[in-house]
This record gives structure tokens, sequence and C-alpha cells, in this order.
């Protein structure tokens, strides 16, 4: 009941968020935006990030493959969006962990070895994320004419502390001295669950260096995937951040994982929304890009990739929910301290 509560909550102010955003820059104007968009690039957005999610479905194929479980692409893909679908609407996009639980109760394997094949690649997206906002951080504090007025720590800090978080999560998948050291959490019941799972999928965590040109080579894919997406739906509305076109598409490569970083903040919102869309139009108005305009272009980014979502995943979920009930995820997550003393 309380994490019910907690998602009408943020539920709530995402539509608020929302709200405002579109308020300011006034429906009728989002609406004319958007009516004006031209269907052959979104059709190529959308096919850009259906093949995003193809790769990161054999991915996950490729690391239970590792750890000694076999199952389709399509069984992959099918869970994958499912996750997908259920980060668009979950705080900090949690909701993609959904992926590790749908497969552990659909295909019999234990939930370390899924939040393995989910978590480990995250670690560095994530790090591949921060790196874009350094690196955008400076394109445009240089474009302002500031980058030598600036203090390098109130630049640098911030990102630097994203990568030492990014860092302490993938110690923790291979060290078992460094885990020991947080043992005091298994006093606390919600700690002793992370604690042992970590345990558990330390196990396995070879997979990851065994596959390492598998996830390494999806991260990149994804990320250049991504930005494609971004340019199409720019130009589907008309928006041209730099007249050299590989130098917009090298912005967009930069744009996309630092906007969509913030998503995974745990704010009181669904999956960021609303304050990642501010942030964007506010980001694109550095480049020359009217809010009137970067607003729409913004819904519209968070719009296609839950429409595909729902399409790609929905029906996976429904399915779930007639075959399972929340107990079976429960049972997942309570198993994993018996698991870890086997």
């Amino acid at each position: 009941m309380e994490n019910k509560g907690k998602l009408i909550i943020s539920a709530l102010f995402a539509i608020l968020f929302i709200a405002l955003l579109v308020y300011i820059v006034s429906p009728q104007q989002v609406i004319e935006v958007l009516s004006k968009a031209d269907w052959r690039y979104l059709l190529l957005a959308a096919l850009s990030y259906v093949a995003l999610n193809a790769l990161m479905a054999y991915r996950i194929r490729s690391l239970l493959d590792e750890v000694g479980h076999k199952i389709s692409f399509r069984e992959a893909m099918d869970a994958n969006f499912a996750g997908m679908s259920a980060s668009d609407f979950t705080p900090a996009r949690s909701g993609y962990f959904f992926t590790a639980f749908l497969l552990s109760s659909k295909h019999d394997i234990p939930i370390e070895k899924t939040m393995l094949a989910i978590f480990g690649p995250q670690m560095l997206e994530f790090a591949i994320k921060a790196l874009a906002l350094a690196v955008l951080v400076f394109v445009v504090l240089g474009q302002m004419g500031i980058l030598g007025t600036s203090n390098p720590l109130l630049i640098l800090g911030p990102i630097l502390g994203i990568f030492v978080i990014i860092g302490f999560f993938s110690a923790l998948l291979f060290s078992p001295a460094l885990l020991e050291t947080f043992s005091f959490a298994k006093r606390v019941s919600v700690g002793r669950k992370f604690f042992f799972l970590f345990h558990l999928m330390q196990k396995n965590s070879k997979a990851l260096l065994d596959k390492w040109v598998v996830v390494l080579g999806v991260s990149l894919s994804t990320w250049f995937l991504k930005a494609v997406e971004w340019f199409c739906l720019a130009k589907s509305l008309g928006i041209t951040l730099n007249p050299d076109p590989l130098v917009e598409f090298g912005l967009f490569l930069l744009i996309h994982p630092s906007v969509t970083l913030i998503q995974f903040i745990p704010i009181p919102t669904l999956a960021g929304t609303g304050t990642s869309e501010a942030a964007f139009a506010g980001l694109l108005v550095l480049f020359n890009v009217p809010v009137d305009i970067g607003v729409p272009f913004a819904l519209l980014t968070r719009a296609l990739m839950i429409v595909v979502d729902a399409i790609g995943g929905l029906g996976t979920i429904l399915d779930y929910i007639r075959r399972e009930s929340i107990g079976g995820i429960l049972a997942d997550i309570n198993g994993v301290e018996e698991r870890a003393g086997e």
C-alpha cells in the first residue's frame, strides 16, 4: 500500500510538471508544432528505437547464455520491452528491473542471474552518460565564453561524483572484500536482501568479463542509435542545432545521455517526467532553439518511447499479471538469502 501511494504521488507530480510546461508554452503552440511533424522522420526514429531495444535483448540473451540459461531472442525481446514499458511509469526508471523478475518467473532462472544481465551492463551505460555530460558541459561553457572563468571543481565535481558512484557499484559486482565491509547492512531487512543479491551476482560476474565485447559493443551501439532517434525527431520538427550535419549529430550524441541521466535521478516523478523535458528545453535554448519548439520536441521524445514500449511490452506485462502475482516476485526476493548460503 505504501508503494502504491508513492506511485500515485509520483504520477501526480509528473502530470503537474507536464501541465506546467505545456501551459508556459501554450497548449495551442504545442499542438501546432507536433501536428506538423514529418511522419517519415518519425518512422525512422521509431525504427531506430526498436533496433536499440533489439540490441539490448541480444545482450540479455547472450549474458544469460553465458551463465547457463538459454532463452530465445523473442523471449528476451518481450521481457526487455516489458521492463522498458514498466520503467516509463516508475520513479528513477526502476521498473526496468521487472525484466529480471519476468525472466526469472517465466524461465525458472535464479533472480541473481537475471539481475546480473540487467544491472551489470547498466554500470557501463551510466559511465557513458556521465562522460557525455562532462563533454557537453565543456561544449556549452565554451560556447557561452565562460569556460575559462569557472571554477573547474564546480564543473567536474558532480560529474566525478557520478563516476565514483558507478565505480563503487561496479566494484561491488567483483570484489567480495569490498562487499563484506558492508555486512552491517544485513541487520536491516532491505539491506540484507541487497547484500545477498550482490553476493550471488558476484558468483556469476565473470560472465560480464567473458562477454565484455558484447557488453561494450551493445552499449556503444545503443548510444549511437539513441542519437539517431533524436536526430530524426529533430528533423521531423524542422529543428537544426548546427548547419553541419556531422557536428549536429555529434551534439545529439552528447545531449541525449545527459538528458536521460536525469530520468534515473530518484525525484518524485515517473521516470523524471517533466523535469527532464524542462532541462532538455532549457539546454536547447543554448543552441538557439526557442522554448516553444524545444518543449514540444522534448515531449515528442518521451511520447515516442512510451508508445513503442507499450506496443512491444504491454501484452507481456498483462500476460504476466494473469499468470503470476506480486507474491511471486516477493518469493524470489525472499529466497535470495537461502540461495546465498548454498
